[in-house]
């Protein structure tokens, strides 16, 4: 594909499992840079293409090893999703960039940890609504992993939160004008 870095980045986006627009190793450190700016300005051309940051840095460290940003960048995303007064979409977003890049560093910094679980649920918006997407749009029989996916969340979650957290997938459903039918509050002790 030709174009500029932030076209490719873009496209990459939409099409997640299609990271053969980076060709060499300085389209994908240049596309790394590229996205984390992205990331860091909330500066996606569509809402739904932060959806897509997680998938697309796990391809480019899966095609050419770990590419991180200097560690500059990586404390300034950190700080970015630790400020629970800054934009949504701009932490959602740096935390989706940094987790499969900090999950291979393991150095102790990683920022999911320094989350509590609430914070976490807040910025789950990239995990939560492509399975509920995918739950939604595929045929019954594709529906099985995200549908897993989501009962796997609440159950991993402590008693104390699964409520948050399934009224925030109940309201990603709403927002996509779905109903899962699953019988997520079931999860709750009472």
């Amino acid at each position: 594909m030709q174009g500029s870095i932030r076209d490719r980045v873009t496209y990459a986006l939409r099409n997640v499992n299609d990271t053969k627009v980076f060709e060499t190793e300085a389209d994908c450190l240049r596309a790394m840079n590229d996205l984390a700016q992205m990331c860091l300005l909330g500066s996606f051309e569509e809402d739904s293409d932060l959806d897509g940051v997680a998938p697309v840095v796990r391809g480019l460290i899966n095609k050419f090893g770990v590419i991180l940003p200097d560690d500059t960048l990586r404390a300034t995303m950190t700080k970015v999703v630790l400020d629970e007064k800054g934009s949504m979409m701009v932490r959602e977003g740096c935390l989706a960039f940094l987790m499969h890049q900090e999950t291979l560093i393991n150095d102790g910094r990683s920022a999911f940890e320094a989350l509590t679980e609430r914070q976490r649920i807040d910025l789950s918006g990239p995990w939560v609504r492509p399975m509920v997407r995918l739950a939604a749009e595929e045929s019954d029989a594709d529906t099985v992993f995200p549908k897993l996916a989501l009962k796997a969340l609440v159950h991993n979650t402590t008693d104390q939160n699964k409520s948050y957290l399934i009224d925030y997938i109940e309201s990603v459903e709403r927002m996509f004008g779905v109903d899962l039918d699953l019988p997520l509050r079931d999860m709750v002790p009472h």
